[in-house]
């Protein structure tokens, strides 16, 4: 029983999960903040709707960008706030969504301070290259090459982003890619 419950769930399983995917972005592109903010960009609106991190309190909206140093900055935001003391995932998971946002809510925004921090293109793209591809053995993330695609060099890996892979993963993706406010604003 145990076999054919795999067999026949694996499948489901997996397409369920496709559904559910595909029911979230619906729910994000509805949003109004996307509604006002409509989103174009080549990386999925879930990946890059986390990246907003927003405090009506303070009225800032941080556009978080993966190596440029989010992380930091997040974790400092987040212990200034006075949320409490927190690390990480935890900081980043400490503010507002731009899809969690209401229309007065947004509205609002346009007067925030909104910002971002940028890295050097080359600097971050070896730093992701380092971290992710160099040292794979460090962390296992979605979407990361596999042992088959594995790259040895900087080289290849350049060559492999050039040749399609640069919108496989959001530590390299362009960061403009991953902006959620027009760049103006």
């Amino acid at each position: 029983m145990g076999r054919l419950s795999e067999i026949v769930g694996g499948p489901f399983v997996s397409a369920r999960k496709r559904i559910a995917g595909l029911m979230r972005e619906r729910r994000i592109y509805k949003a109004p903040f996307y509604k006002k903010y409509p989103y174009r960009h080549n990386v999925s609106i879930v990946t890059s709707n986390r990246r907003g991190a927003i405090d009506l309190e303070r009225r800032f909206f941080f556009n978080r960008l993966p190596k440029s140093a989010n992380t930091s900055v997040v974790t400092i935001l987040a212990n200034i706030s006075g949320i409490r003391t927190l690390r990480g995932q935890e900081a980043k998971r400490a503010f507002m969504r731009p899809s969690e946002l209401n229309f007065r809510q947004v509205a609002e925004v346009d007067d925030f301070f909104k910002f971002t921090v940028v890295r050097n293109p080359y600097a971050r793209v070896l730093s992701a290259y380092l971290d992710k591809i160099a040292y794979p053995q460090k962390v296992k993330i979605k979407g990361h090459l596999d042992d088959r695609d594995m790259v040895a060099r900087f080289s290849e890996f350049c060559k492999y982003l050039a040749d399609g892979g640069l919108y496989k993963n959001v530590h390299w993706v362009p960061q403009t890619s991953l902006m959620l406010l027009p760049i103006d604003n």
